[in-house]
């Protein structure tokens, strides 16, 4: 099983949008892959503030970092959507099951 943002893109092309890789091909695919990861972590990154709650005065650290991973999780559920899953499916893939990729862990920071 792949892992990362690089390989949940490039699952979803392989899976929902095949006659598109081809186009990828010329364009040096590795690099457009890379891209889209790199791009992907770092709205996570632009975004996390969006979404992250007041931490309470008096809060304890353990409560901080909740806030900010809970953030960081919304954060990444909306770019994803964005960036990856709100992109059209070809016809007659709209019913295909991605395979499973491994999404790097949420860590606070």
């Amino acid at each position: 099983m792949e892992s990362g943002y690089k390989a949940l893109v490039k699952a979803f092309w392989q899976t929902y949008r095949p006659t598109a890789l081809p186009s990828w091909r010329r364009r040096r695919r590795g690099d457009v892959l890379r891209a889209d990861g790199a791009e992907i972590e770092e709205q996570i990154a632009e975004r996390r503030d969006e979404f992250r709650e007041e931490t309470p005065p008096g809060a304890d650290f353990r409560d901080a970092m909740a806030s900010i991973n809970m953030a960081t999780m919304r954060s990444r559920e909306a770019v994803l959507h964005e960036l990856v899953y709100s992109l059209a499916k070809e016809p007659g893939t709209e019913d295909a099951e991605m395979p499973r990729v491994s999404l790097p862990k949420i860590a606070a920071g």
